[in-house]
């Protein structure tokens, strides 16, 4: 029987985890997609390669889909807290910055200087 934490832990600076409801649609959405990915969905993904190569490409993914997409749950949860620590918005507000214009600094002719 599988058993699902309902609950997200997230750390949060100086006022200890904050416990957050995961959302329950969101994991039964991945776990329909990545448990119907089996081998031979996968040999047919990577048939371009050649056959040495793609059985070893089916062998390294094949755990972390079909029976064993928890383990790419847990991963995914793992980067998003370790290199998103802010969370998800905060990570695609920094993405929005780095493609933001900057606005230029406006020197004013007129602007006044204090005496030294």
């Amino acid at each position: 029987e599988k058993m699902f934490s309902k609950d997200l832990i997230i750390p949060a600076p100086s006022t200890g985890p904050i416990k957050v409801p995961a959302p329950p649609s969101m994991v039964k959405y991945f776990e329909n997609i990545f448990s119907k990915i089996n081998e031979t969905i996968l040999h047919g993904w990577f048939a371009f390669l050649p056959d040495g190569l793609e059985n070893f490409v089916v062998a390294m993914i094949y755990p972390f889909i079909g029976k064993g997409w928890h383990l790419t749950l847990g991963i995914v949860f793992m980067l998003v807290v370790i290199f998103l620590p802010g969370g998800l918005v905060q990570g695609g507000q920094k993405i929005m910055g780095l493609f933001r214009r900057k606005k230029p600094e406006s020197t004013k002719p007129n602007a006044t200087e204090p005496a030294e």
